[in-house]
């Protein structure tokens, strides 16, 4: 992926969502919801981890409902370790209490800190639907779906979906056209991703043979120019009953190499998924 274009990824845990765009050396996090006890030390791991080598990092709180104490401490620590990389720091949309509280507990004096007239760029709440998956266990997910984005040439997004009982949701996703393209096929409960999460099998094809096996997907992926898809079944995922990784491309060809690739990064970041969600000892 070229360093002028942006990805994003977008995550729920409960009452909290967390969307972070990736852009060169810049790195977005938005919250939304509530930044309390619960979630706290989870999203400063996530942040911190997807924001590891950008020289700017951004936090805006314009979404965010609730910022407890555990939230306060969470901030000041990514700005104390940013501090130490030598990278800075900006926080942008807080309210005045929120802004007094920072100073007050000893924010450091490089971080920017913004009041909440700025405006940031809004994303679709349908993107955070799920509120299943706590977010040090969907971290490896949103790490495995980043790489695939900026390693296969013309992506045009890359989604992870679920399905618990009947339902159908998609709890990480690197753009807009992805989440559009999952929930396509959640609505007509036929696609690549829900032929995946059903049968356990990879899934690729394309598309000259869209419109033959899904019609509303073949559709939907011309509107953005998406020429091929491979979902692929994540074995295992903690309180799941199927996950699969989906990637749409603007490009019609997808090589057995990247498809065993695919086959292989899915499985990995279903263990690490495991370890984080303490349901699998990483020693065995």
């Amino acid at each position: 992926m070229a360093d002028s274009l942006s990805s994003q990824l977008q995550m729920s845990d409960g009452d909290l969502r967390v969307s972070v765009t990736f852009q060169s050396t810049q790195v977005l996090c938005e919250l939304g919801g509530e930044l309390d006890i619960e979630s706290g030390d989870l999203v400063a791991d996530v942040v911190l981890a997807l924001a590891r080598d950008a020289r700017q990092l951004t936090i805006s709180l314009d979404r965010l409902g609730f910022c407890g104490a555990v939230g306060l401490r969470m901030l000041r620590e990514i700005a104390l370790i940013r501090q130490a990389a030598g990278h800075p720091v900006r926080i942008v949309g807080a309210s005045s209490n929120v802004l007094d509280l920072l100073r007050w507990i000893g924010v450091p004096d490089h971080v920017e800190l913004v009041g909440s007239t700025l405006a940031t760029a809004g994303h679709s709440a349908s993107a955070f639907d799920a509120g299943v998956h706590d977010l040090s266990a969907i971290l490896p997910l949103a790490q495995l779906s980043h790489a695939i984005g900026a390693l296969v040439s013309a992506t045009v997004g890359v989604s992870v979906s679920i399905q618990r009982a009947s339902q159908f949701h998609t709890i990480v996703t690197t753009a807009a056209a992805a989440a559009d393209l999952d929930a396509v096929q959640y609505e007509s409960a036929n696609g690549p991703c829900v032929e995946a999460l059903s049968t356990g099998q990879q899934v690729h094809e394309r598309a000259d043979g869209f419109d033959e096996r899904w019609p509303r997907f073949a559709a939907a992926a011309r509107r953005r120019r998406v020429l091929s898809v491979v979902s692929t079944p994540v074995p295992s995922l903690p309180d799941a009953d199927a996950a699969a990784v989906n990637l749409y491309v603007g490009d019609d060809v997808v090589r057995p190499a990247m498809l065993h690739g695919l086959d292989q990064l899915a499985s990995l970041a279903s263990g690490l998924t495991r370890i984080s969600h303490g349901s699998l000892d990483p020693r065995s």
